[in-house]
């Protein structure tokens, strides 16, 4: 019926061209305004060569800042952008491995994956699906040499998965109570894993193969709702000999 009320314009020169082949040359996407905040945390990143990296739509941004003022020009601008565009839908967490160049992102679905890849190059590393029912609702990378890939879905009954990113095996897996989990965090010795969510943290360990974990003390009063959270490598006293 909406082609019955589109009429030519006046003065028009003949018939527009119906041909289906794609405009040349093809547009590139130069700049991305906005964030994906709203629902996202931990998502905004430093990269080794300095530029900024968070979530838009179904895209990751790496954004650029120039190193030096007195070199912008028009055609060297300020600020440039480059773009990760493997996911097919909104990318909804990030997380940065500890040599701050591997980055792990994943999506929103019914079945979404895990990509990681190379912020530098945009090369794809690798491929982690199979696990989860719902979309990604957190990542983190163990400390140290970044070995463990934690990511925490969407469902009703949120997933925890340990991966072995570099392999493309599950490692471990576990629910995470009936709460949706707001975030994850490792320690950075690569030991502690915890989860925090509504009125709930609980502090994970690795053992025989299976992920178990204990409900942190709030002290006196309601638990608290945690909404971020960063752990701290604290190492031992040097004990004073007299």
């Amino acid at each position: 019926p909406w082609r019955l009320a589109l009429v030519t314009p006046r003065g028009a020169l003949g018939t527009p061209s119906t041909s289906s082949e794609q405009p040349l040359p093809r547009p590139t996407l130069a700049w991305l305004h906005g964030v994906r905040a709203h629902d996202t945390r931990a998502a905004l990143h430093y990269t080794a060569r300095g530029e900024l990296l968070y979530p838009a739509a179904a895209t990751v941004v790496i954004l650029e800042l120039h190193s030096n003022p007195a070199a912008v020009s028009e055609a060297a601008p300020a600020r440039r952008m480059r773009f990760y565009t493997q996911h097919d839908a909104a990318v909804s967490a990030l997380a940065m491995h500890p040599d701050r160049t591997t980055v792990a992102s994943a999506s929103i679905g019914n079945e979404p994956s895990v990509r990681l890849w190379d912020s530098g190059s945009l090369r794809d590393l690798a491929l982690l699906s199979g696990a989860h029912a719902a979309g990604i609702a957190a990542l983190a990378f163990s400390g140290g040499e970044g070995e463990l890939l934690a990511s925490v879905d969407l469902a009703q009954a949120p997933l925890l998965v340990l991966w072995d990113w570099r392999r493309g095996t599950l490692v471990a897996s576990a629910r995470v109570g009936r709460q949706r989990v707001l975030g994850v965090a490792f320690a950075p010795n690569g030991g502690a894993l915890v989860t925090f969510a509504r009125k709930q943290v609980r502090f994970w360990s690795l053992e025989g193969g299976r992920l178990t974990s204990r409900r942190a003390l709030h002290g006196e009063g309601a638990a608290h709702t945690v909404l971020c959270l960063s752990l701290i490598h604290i190492s031992e006293p040097t004990r004073r000999t007299p």
